[in-house]
């Protein structure tokens, strides 16, 4: 009897000490993430995303805007996902015409460790044209 609770014990410890030195994996989806907005009116001629909480960080998303559609901009990409991880902060996106800005929207954006999502910020903005 004393060799089962000696046994017992022995089992539920080791089985203890597994459970806590596990480390639970991630398993993240293959899609890649782009947090966009419209803008319709004038076209932009150049715009860029600034973090609030580091207004040093200049966010200028140089893929093709082709892949975005008509009137479509990028505000944040999946892989800003390193800076941001497991955390949530404001970005303003700044679009210019002619350097002059013409927008500048608000958005909040929270990532988990696999991607990035939009909290609060606008779908749409409509622009007076020229």
């Amino acid at each position: 009897m004393r060799s089962y609770r000696i046994f017992a014990l022995f089992s539920i410890s080791l089985f203890s000490l597994f459970i806590v030195s596990c480390k639970e994996e991630v398993m993240c989806t293959e899609e890649y993430r782009i947090i966009d907005f419209q803008i319709m009116g004038d076209s932009l001629t150049d715009f860029y995303t600034i973090r609030q909480s580091n207004p040093t960080d200049t966010i200028r998303i140089e893929s093709d805007r082709s892949a975005y559609g008509a009137n479509f901009y990028p505000v944040l990409e999946d892989n800003y996902l390193p800076k941001l991880k497991n955390s949530q902060d404001t970005f303003h996106f700044i679009g210019e015409i002619n350097q002059v800005v013409v927008v500048n929207e608000v958005f909040v954006i929270s990532a988990d460790q696999c991607h990035i999502s939009k909290v609060s910020g606008s779908k749409i903005i409509y622009l007076q044209d020229k």
